[in-house]
C-alpha cells in the first residue's frame, strides 16, 4: 500500500509541478533539462500511465496471449484477473482522497 501510494503520489506531483519533476528527473537521470521536459512531455502527453495507474486487463490479456503464442501455449492462458488484483490500488486511491 505505501509503495502504491508513493507512486500515486509521484505521477500526481510530475502532472502538477513539470518544472520541478523536469528538474528532479534531470538530476536522477544525468539527464539534460531538455531531454527531461521531452520526456516527460511524452509520458503526460500519451498518458503513457493510465489515469488513476489501473491495469488496462484488455491489454494485458493480449500481452498474455501473445507470449502464449510464442511459447506455443495459444488456448492454455486464463484471464488475466486470475492473476491481478487491483483491491489494493482501490484502496491506495480512497486513502489518498483521489476516488
Amino acid at each position: 500500500m505505501r509503495f502504491l501510494k508513493a507512486v500515486l503520489q509521484a505521477k500526481k506531483w510530475f502532472e502538477q509541478d513539470k518544472k520541478a519533476a523536469v528538474e528532479f528527473l534531470a538530476k536522477e537521470f544525468q539527464l539534460t533539462a531538455s531531454l527531461a521536459e521531452k520526456g516527460l512531455d511524452y509520458y503526460l502527453t500519451n498518458q503513457a500511465w493510465q489515469p488513476e495507474l489501473e491495469i488496462e486487463m484488455d491489454g494485458l490479456k493480449t500481452v498474455v496471449d501473445i507470449y502464449a503464442e510464442q511459447t506455443g501455449m495459444k488456448g492454455l492462458t486464463p484471464a488475466p484477473d486470475k492473476y491481478v488484483d487491483q483491491s489494493y490500488l482501490r484502496q491506495a486511491l480512497k486513502e489518498l482522497g483521489l476516488r
